[in-house]
């Protein structure tokens, strides 16, 4: 059975349930014009509450046969024992008596199916068996001590993070969410995928031409599936960047990963009215370049670090023209640090090149950089550097044989 016929059959037979009633509003919106024009959400059910568990149940049976489910419950629960028991890591039959114990426990009256979260993505139409949300949280992030202390990790998953731009923008999401940085994020990005970049960012052809916002929260919930997200689809203007930085939960830190020069500096305008942090992403050639601006720490940050100048700003033209745009992108990022093979690239767009070039490996190392200083602004850790370029070229002094 196709999976757009799988909700039909869920829809017409869902009675009127809170639960139920969750999962009919998003088969609606699956079935109104196609699966990947919905913003996705994963119902989790929780085994602790009972109500859950009875609506497991009945979805399961009229899902019948057409849902996969994946139950690793198990193994994760070994896995959070490990981790929570590393005295025992060289001592196996101790280790092994008092698992025993802890699994008896951890099932009293009631089976392992019984345990823990199932979470429902209806995209792949699978239900994976999930350890509870700190559980979860703690496994997933084992690793990272004590490069990251226990309590360093709770503030980090505290974040409110938002991202502008889901290019540039998705390296960065996808390197936090993997730390356990930010659980919730508010993500803005109007564009789809194109096969055009797919050179660049995480995509594959059954994704093309869906909306890069969707495609990455799905990414977001598969590994992390108790994220919070807000999704922006659309344009972020002056009539809605209030909202994003401050409606609901009012962001920590936003990461500016977008290319629209006039919002960027409206960004950072309103971003100072309301003490935001703005961690700006660019990738250059083959290198990158993170810039961070502190109106969080000091209501004078200069914006752009000061390589703009207030008179320009307070003089902008309601509509820019692309010699304005070129001024402003040159001042912000500086000629000096464009690679000359950018430069000529630049010069040939609409006459021999379609688009500007990027790389994965300049995407990938933006999104390393940002989520570091995200890292650092979380923990309150001193940067003492606007600006931090690494350009490979000169990095591994590369000589261009070609010029």
């Amino acid at each position: 059975m196709e999976i757009r016929d799988t909700f039909l059959l869920i829809n017409k037979n869902m009675s009127s349930h809170p639960k139920e009633d969750s999962l009919k509003n998003l088969l609606s919106k699956v079935l109104h014009d196609s699966v990947e024009e919905f913003e996705p959400h994963p119902p989790l059910f929780d085994m602790s509450l009972k109500s859950d568990v009875s609506q497991l149940r009945i979805f399961l049976v009229k899902q019948g046969k057409n849902i996969v489910k994946i139950d690793h419950y198990l193994r994760m629960l070994q896995e959070f024992f490990d981790v929570t028991h590393p005295q025992l890591k060289h001592n196996p039959l101790e280790k092994e008596k008092l698992f025993n114990k802890f699994l008896a426990k951890h099932t009293t009256n009631h089976d392992l199916e019984r345990c823990g979260v199932w979470v429902y993505y209806p995209w792949t139409n699978k239900i994976v068996h999930c350890l509870d949300k700190d559980r979860y949280q703690r496994v997933r992030t084992s690793r990272n001590q004590n490069l990251v202390s226990l309590e360093e990790q709770k503030v980090l998953y505290r974040l409110h993070i938002g991202v502008i731009g889901l290019s540039v923008g998705q390296a960065a999401v996808l390197n936090l969410v993997i730390g356990g940085i930010g659980n919730f994020m508010r993500l803005a990005d109007p564009d789809i995928i194109e096969c055009t970049n797919l050179n660049r960012i995480l995509g594959s052809l059954e994704n093309l031409y869906t909306k890069k916002a969707y495609f990455l929260a799905k990414k977001i919930y598969e590994i992390n599936p108790f994220a919070e997200l807000d999704l922006y689809p659309t344009l972020i203007t002056q009539n809605n960047i209030d909202d994003f930085l401050c409606k609901g939960k009012r962001l920590d830190v936003v990461i500016d990963a977008f290319d629209d020069i006039k919002m960027k500096i409206n960004l950072r305008v309103v971003a100072k009215k309301y003490r935001i942090p703005v961690v700006m992403a660019t990738d250059l050639g083959n290198g990158a370049m993170v810039d961070v601006e502190r109106f969080d720490m000091n209501k004078e940050t200069p914006l752009f670090g000061g390589r703009i100048s207030d008179i320009d700003i307070d003089s902008l033209p309601e509509t820019l023209e692309y010699k304005d745009i070129a001024r402003f992108a040159s001042q912000i990022i500086g000629m000096e640090n464009l690679p000359l093979r950018m430069k000529e690239s630049l010069s040939q767009v609409g006459k021999t090149l379609a688009g500007h070039p990027q790389l994965a490996l300049a995407s990938s190392l933006a999104g390393t950089l940002t989520t570091f200083a995200v890292k650092q602004i979380a923990l309150n850790k001193k940067i003492s550097k606007n600006r931090v370029h690494i350009p490979f070229e000169k990095l591994f002094e590369e000589e261009d044989r070609s010029a």
